[in-house]
């Protein structure tokens, strides 16, 4: 089993595709509830429109992390209040990259200075 640690992602940049299936919404209108099942592509478009902010996506893969984490135990370190502290200041500023806001998890081969 992996380990990782988790981190909101604002600096990465990648070029959206050309199409996203019938609408480019459609994954998030699935409901709040599915958040979590996005892919990076799904959840990008309506983050930089305004209609998704980065802390309910964020939230929605904590919550479940936090169900399946018992029986997966796939997490070396995760600091909730840091995903959701940069989160939140995602959403508080204009999109610098296509993938401005979009959570990650990071494997723990890699030191971060916020993490053990």
């Amino acid at each position: 089993m992996g380990t990782h640690t988790i981190l909101t992602a604002i600096s990465i940049a990648a070029p959206f595709p050309q199409k996203l299936g019938a609408s480019p919404f459609f994954a998030y209108n699935r409901g709040m509830d599915k958040l979590n099942e996005l892919s990076a592509t799904e959840a990008a478009a309506p983050i930089a429109a305004g209609k998704l902010k980065s802390e309910a996506l964020v939230e929605a893969c904590l919550q479940r992390t936090a169900q399946r984490e018992d029986e997966v135990q796939a997490w070396a370190a995760l600091d909730r209040d840091l995903a959701l502290a940069r989160a939140r200041a995602c959403d508080r500023e204009a999109p610098r990259t296509r993938l401005h806001g979009i959570p990650v998890g990071v494997k723990d081969v890699f030191d971060t200075a916020d993490l053990p």
